[in-house]
């Protein structure tokens, strides 16, 4: 492979995700028909058709620049599709299973958005903005691709193959009585259960019922997981605050006594004198610690490329 001008650079890169959207054709199919969740297999069956625009888009450029798509492999997606295979051939749960193989798709799809990320960077480096523009085509889908395949993991996917092999020893939460926070997991679920027997027993549609059952128990679980985030954060920083304030107050007690002095074999205590001190304007009192807490925030470690 010789690699002078940055146009080579482009063609082989264009060739190589050519080689990995073919090899996603035969993928896909196998990843839909071993998927158990229906929207997780519409999803794949969705993709597979995105895909192949995506072929033809690539063969469209091709034809435009002169450069046969042939005459590279990719590895990257080769080793992926290979993961892939080993998980369609494991036993196990099928909820398991389907997390597993949103984890390989996920794979597969960041693979994608970096390399048409980079293919676009250099069309317009080349001054090729048609071929950018098509090329964009296709990084929008891979994008919405991602994000559904993340909203059926966290929607529900996850948690169910979570649930699969729930040990409530292993999931409980800590109280400060070893029950507080099962009794409080019990008592959410158990009217989320309720909530979700009375809405299947309305006179309504069952579709409809089933949908208000899963956004409900969608809101619960958000409810229960956001209580449980911040009873924990709560707990820590009143931990961390009393610790500060004993600090504080066993050094000020240090500050006031001096200490004792013996004379003669007899212990004297020395006299304590307090002076009052006066809040200056704009500013703390003397002699007393200020305290502040920490602001703690999220990062978004993805992101896609410069286009």
């Amino acid at each position: 492979m010789e690699l002078e001008t940055l146009r080579q650079l482009f063609v082989t890169e264009l060739k190589d995700i050519y080689s990995a959207e073919k090899q996603l054709l035969v993928a896909l199919p196998k990843m839909q028909k071993n998927a158990t969740n229906a929207d997780l297999k519409a999803a794949f069956a969705n993709h597979l058709e995105e895909t192949k625009n995506q072929v033809r888009r690539l063969e469209q450029i091709f034809n435009a620049i002169g450069e046969s798509p042939e005459g590279k492999t990719c590895q990257i997606m080769t080793a992926i599709i290979a993961e892939g295979e080993q998980i369609m051939q494991s036993s196990g749960d099928s909820d398991v299973i389907d997390a597993a193989l949103i984890a390989g798709a996920q794979k597969s799809e960041h693979m994608e958005i970096c390399s048409y990320g980079t293919l676009i960077t250099h069309a317009y480096e080349l001054g090729d903005r048609r071929t950018a523009q098509l090329l964009k085509e296709s990084l929008e889908e891979e994008y919405n691709a991602d994000d559904k395949l993340t909203a059926l993991a966290k929607g529900h996917i996850n948690e169910d193959a979570r649930n699969s092999s729930y040990k409530p020893e292993h999931y409980s939460v800590e109280s400060g009585n070893g029950g507080g926070g099962a009794g409080l997991v019990g008592l959410l679920l158990g009217a989320a259960a309720g909530l979700a027997a009375g809405m299947l027993m309305a006179p309504q549609s069952g579709v409809e019922s089933r949908r208000k059952v899963t956004d409900t128990a969608n809101d619960w679980r958000h409810q229960l997981t956001d209580r449980i985030d911040h009873l924990s954060d709560s707990a820590r920083s009143l931990l961390n605050k009393g610790r500060k304030e004993m600090e504080n107050v066993g050094s000020d007690i240090e500050n006031m006594t001096g200490g004792t002095a013996t004379t003669g074999g007899v212990a004297s205590t020395t006299t304590v004198k307090t002076t009052r001190t006066t809040t200056r304007p704009g500013g703390p009192t003397p002699n007393t610690p200020r305290t502040g807490g920490t602001s703690t925030g999220g990062t978004n470690l993805g992101g896609g490329p410069l286009v």
